[in-house]
């Protein structure tokens, strides 16, 4: 399972505290959790975390990096 955190515009990071108080949503790929935070940019919010139930995080700045194609995206689907 990935779960998507998202926030209101600006929070790039979330503390322990934050995770346990934000928003969440829960998917069984990879693909689908991106285009969630693809989703959820779209809308106004922010996608802050991906955390992956198989060890996988990806931060801010990755989530952005793999909606436009960076190679942390296929090294998250290789895992998957």
């Amino acid at each position: 399972m990935y779960r998507v955190y998202s926030g209101p515009p600006g929070i790039k990071k979330l503390s322990l505290e934050e995770r346990a108080r934000c928003l969440y949503e829960e998917f069984g790929f990879i693909d689908e959790a991106l285009d969630f935070a693809a989703a959820v940019t779209r809308k106004g919010r922010v996608a802050v975390l991906i955390e992956g139930d198989n060890g996988i995080e990806l931060n801010f700045s990755e989530i952005a990096d793999a909606m436009y194609g960076d190679d942390k995206l296929a090294a998250a689907r290789a895992v998957h």
